[in-house]
């Protein structure tokens, strides 16, 4: 039932989150994700909000099939994802540093800074 565009979402949120990883079946990249480790850096916070994003958003697209007959494409579910991420990154205080600022310019976003 799911197969609209799974694997893209994937995809994509792998190359967001910078996955190295060959899979791109869930389990693959959860399994990845957590031998990467999972410090409060930037990346892995990205990296733990692009995970949480993606069950969210597909969670929700399912049960907008089953409850309410809508559908949305892959495209606008992995956007959903991407619009959710920003919205906590937007959210986050930070130190200033280098992976910092790159963060800030992939995404399109500045982060509050801490004192």
């Amino acid at each position: 039932m799911m197969k609209w565009g799974i694997h893209e979402i994937s995809s994509k949120v792998k190359c967001l989150a910078d996955i190295q990883g060959q899979g791109t079946n869930w389990q693959e990249i959860v399994h990845d994700m957590a031998d990467s480790g999972n410090g409060n850096n930037i990346k892995s916070v990205v990296k733990r909000l692009l995970l949480a994003a993606s069950v969210y958003n597909i969670w929700k697209e399912r049960n907008g099939r089953i409850f309410r007959d809508v559908t949305k494409s892959g495209n606008e579910v992995f956007n959903s994802i991407v619009e959710t991420v920003k919205t906590r990154l937007v959210g986050l205080t930070v130190r200033d540093s280098g992976a910092v600022r790159r963060t800030e310019r992939v995404w399109g976003i500045t982060c509050k800074r801490a004192v």
